[in-house]
């Protein structure tokens, strides 16, 4: 249908000009959980009871709840999850952590934050998560642990790295920045290590800005969390004279890592009447039609899922384009190109921490001494192919209808078709 007249990008008409879903979600619910937080006068877990359990509480009670663990920690970042994970755990200075080198900064700079050493590790190039032969030709007798990222739209295999960690009797942290809700196996991404971690940043599935979450089936170790996140302070009945309920504990010296209770408040909203899991079971279904409608145009690879994932999660909806493609054309062009085409960003994904430009260790003097040896281009080649030759767009997008779903193969059929015009465009491109 789309393979005549000239590309958007080139002065032809578009695709698509109907809008696309807004992100982030707004409605009526949203707003009053908002507003009623505001209202209340207690804007923070460090500030006084006003009636029940503070917001930051009730989140992390249904948090931990919706996937299917005892204990959840609500926090201020996706980030600071991580670094309390590693600190609950004990993991510092002399110890070596297992990372994917393709996953966003922050998996492995807080390994650096921890005093400990990451240790980057290549990925499967079915579904560009980290693999249990990956995992073991990356450990070393200082491998105290491994940060699997569940990523893009996608889980680890989660069998045979449950596997390997219990056998060599490693910590399993699960980075699920981008799967909450995945299913695999009938459980929740997060639930099957020591400790799952989330982010709550505003391009996530479930989100309020900022924030995240800690969750564990160890209640230990979820009380070592909520001390390191609260200043080393533990709930207790509140003071009659303050009204507060943080008192100081003989547990570790912590930082402030609180969420806010506006924050609780619009991510309990999104929690209601299952409105989450019916988000995800779209973009779900939405994701595996485009991988099918996709294929069939030829030069596209979806990833190639685990067989026991029952429902990914998408956070970014991704794909490979054949070598053949980009060998002329960059995979970045020929995302403007569909981005003018739908009206709707498609564009590469983070280069592999070993040639990105957000980590960088030796910039800060603190994490010099524990950031491991130079990593050179070519030293982990799958992910170094499929980072040049993808594209992604946001989970956004597979929110919409069927119909729109079918607007994004007309486009990718039809820059596909004219990828001549995109080599030929000299000027455009530079």
């Amino acid at each position: 249908m789309s393979r005549t007249g000239a590309l958007a990008l080139l002065g032809g008409a578009p695709v698509r000009t109907a809008p696309w879903p807004a992100w982030p979600p707004v409605n009526d619910g949203i707003r009053a959980a908002a507003r009623s937080a505001l209202d209340s006068g207690r804007w923070a877990i460090s500030g006084p009871v006003r009636g029940g359990p503070s917001l930051q509480q009730q989140f992390a009670q249904a948090w931990a709840a919706f996937n299917g663990v005892g204990y959840g920690v609500a926090v201020s970042s996706g980030s600071s999850a991580l670094l309390l994970a590693m600190e609950a755990l004990g993991i510092g200075p002399g110890d070596e952590v297992i990372v994917p080198v393709w996953t966003w900064v922050a998996s492995a700079s807080t390994v650096l934050r921890a005093g400990a050493t990451p240790v980057l590790a290549d990925v499967s190039p079915d579904n560009f998560c980290l693999t249990a032969a990956s995992i073991a030709r990356a450990i070393t007798p200082r491998t105290r642990a491994v940060i699997g990222v569940h990523l893009h739209q996608s889980m680890m295999e989660m069998e045979p790295i449950l596997e390997l960690t219990r056998a060599r009797g490693l910590y399993l942290i699960e980075d699920c920045a981008q799967a909450h809700g995945a299913l695999y196996a009938g459980r929740r991404a997060g639930s099957f290590g020591h400790v799952g971690c989330f982010s709550f940043q505003q391009t996530k599935p479930l989100t309020s800005g900022e924030g995240g979450a800690v969750i564990t089936h160890d209640p230990e170790l979820a009380e070592r969390v909520f001390a390191l996140h609260a200043d080393g302070r533990r709930l207790a009945r509140p003071d009659p004279v303050t009204g507060l309920e943080l008192a100081e504990g003989l547990g570790p010296m912590g930082a402030n890592h609180a969420m806010t209770e506006m924050q609780a408040a619009v991510l309990l909203a999104q929690l209601e009447d299952s409105a989450l899991d019916k988000r995800l079971s779209v973009t779900a279904q939405n994701a595996a039609w485009l991988d099918e409608a996709l294929a069939g145009l030829g030069p596209l690879r979806p990833l190639i899922q685990p067989a026991r994932l029952e429902r990914r999660t998408v956070f970014e909806y991704i794909i490979a384009l054949d070598p053949s493609v980009t060998a002329h054309v960059p995979s970045a062009r020929i995302g403007v190109a569909l981005s003018a085409e739908l009206g709707a960003p498609w564009y590469t994904s983070d280069p592999p921490l070993h040639v990105s430009g957000l980590y960088r260790p030796g910039s800060r003097p603190r994490f010099a001494a524990c950031a491991g040896p130079d990593r050179a281009p070519g030293d982990f080649p799958v992910a170094e192919d499929y980072a040049a030759r993808t594209l992604a767009c946001h989970h956004a997008v597979l929110s919409a209808g069927r119909a729109d779903m079918a607007d994004i193969v007309n486009a990718f059929d039809k820059v596909l078709n004219r990828l001549g015009d995109l080599e030929a465009d000299k000027a455009g491109a530079a």
